[in-house]
């Protein structure tokens, strides 16, 4: 559909179940990488929502395969 150049790289791909992609297109969530972690986060509104302040960590990696984000592999200890 036209797209950004810009914004078409690995870091701002994630598949998202269609819940989450429909809050995300909504402005109900917000959604930003972090050193290796993708984060969201419920967008205050009035009268607010009980753990908006809660910030939702999980931890990913470049698929090689798909070139976008995917859960990291857990390292064997």
């Amino acid at each position: 559909m036209g797209g950004s150049k810009a914004r078409d790289v690995p870091e701002n791909k994630i598949p998202l179940c269609r819940r989450c992609h429909d809050m995300k297109t909504r402005n109900r969530i917000k959604a930003w990488v972090e050193k290796g972690f993708y984060c969201w986060q419920a967008v205050p509104s009035r009268g607010g929502l009980p753990g908006q302040n809660t910030i939702f960590r999980v931890p990913i990696e470049i698929s090689k395969r798909y070139g976008c984000l995917v859960l990291a592999e857990e390292e064997a200890s």
